[in-house]
């Protein structure tokens, strides 16, 4: 680490790139989560999400231009780890899979798809957007602050995602699970969710080492793909 650093400038940067880390955490609003030691769950069934960038040491002073690149390197580890959430439930093969025709995508037939599922709904941006500004579908739709929920609870998220242009992911949070390693953090001595180390390269320049380990529990029963089609 560094050592010329002034420690509390410091310990700020890293306890504001953590927090903007964790507020920027997509997947706990998908499936729940639970923290993991190596003891429970195996290090090697998880998967390493990170980025290791080299950048100038104006990057640590609050009141430069660099300052908030850092947050837009937190968000994009966030969205990784989204990417390996949906990668991995399309790469399974034991989910089960329907086809809906587009015109009889009505509220009916998709309470029909969710059965007895805990559901959170999966779909994207466009589609999203078609449900809440079609009077026959907000008959069947609330609000949870921002957010749109299907009458019976269920929630609604919207994805900016290609893959889900014509699919509707169904998801029981109760039966999936989320799980990931938590890293002793000797900077402002905590337990935090998002690893961060940083490394001096050269005399203006450092690497920060930035990486969560995670794995998604998937149960495949509990899952459900819906392709629309014409």
């Amino acid at each position: 680490m560094p050592n010329e650093l002034d420690e509390t400038i410091l310990r700020n940067f890293v306890r504001n790139t953590i927090d903007d880390y964790n507020e920027n955490i997509l997947v706990d609003k998908y499936v729940k989560n639970s923290p993991q030691t190596e003891g429970e769950v195996g290090l090697n069934q998880f998967v390493q999400i990170g980025i290791e960038p080299v950048v100038d040491k104006a990057i640590f002073d609050p009141n430069g231009n660099y300052y908030p690149i850092i947050f837009g390197l937190t968000k994009s580890i966030a969205l990784e780890e989204r990417n390996y959430f949906f990668n991995k439930i399309f790469d399974d093969v034991n989910i089960t899979t329907y086809d809906l025709s587009k015109d009889d995508f009505k509220y009916p037939s998709l309470l029909g798809r969710i059965g007895d599922l805990s559901a959170n709904i999966f779909l994207s941006i466009d589609l999203e957007r078609k449900m809440v500004t079609n009077k026959n579908w907000l008959k069947f739709i609330t609000f949870k602050g921002k957010n749109p929920v299907l009458f019976g609870g269920y929630g609604i998220f919207s994805v900016p995602d290609e893959s889900l242009q014509d699919k509707i992911i169904i998801i029981d949070s109760n039966y999936n699970k989320w799980l990931y390693i938590k890293f002793y953090n000797n900077i402002i001595n905590s337990d935090e969710r998002l690893d961060f180390g940083i490394s001096e390269i050269r005399d203006n320049q450092v690497k920060l080492i930035l990486r969560t380990l995670n794995l998604f529990y998937l149960s495949s029963d509990f899952i459900k793909i819906i392709n629309l089609i014409e």
